[in-house]
């Protein structure tokens, strides 16, 4: 099962189990999709995403004050063992980042009948 490590700047992620797969959907309202980089090491999986701030093109406008975060994004998940490395999706819909990380199949034990003699 994924296991999430936080940052400071970390985005909003929900963890759904499937029957065949664990499903990562993260907030990353305001990023564009060529901002965002998932990547694989070992059993770790790592998505950055780059927020940029628009400033005001108002001369006379000053913030008051700021709650959205900007810059670099970054969560990181242990996978563990029981996914398939090679089966891993993504998508970007709506701000949404969904990533699909299918598990092993595991082999159902072969029954036989065994002859008595």
């Amino acid at each position: 099962m994924p296991t999430a490590k936080s940052h400071q700047n970390n985005p909003s992620v929900d963890i759904i189990e499937k029957n065949d797969s664990y499903e990562l959907v993260m907030e990353l309202a305001g990023v564009k999709k060529e901002n965002i980089a998932i990547t694989l090491e070992n059993s770790t999986l790592i998505i950055t995403a780059e927020k940029t701030r628009k400033d005001s093109t108002q001369e006379a406008a000053k913030t008051l004050r700021t709650e959205r975060n900007f810059g670099t994004l970054s969560r990181r998940f242990n996978l563990g063992q029981d996914i398939e490395q090679d089966n891993i999706e993504a998508s970007f819909i709506d701000g949404l980042l969904t990533v699909s990380v299918f598990k092993v199949k595991k082999n159902e034990p072969a029954q036989r009948t065994i002859e008595i003699h």
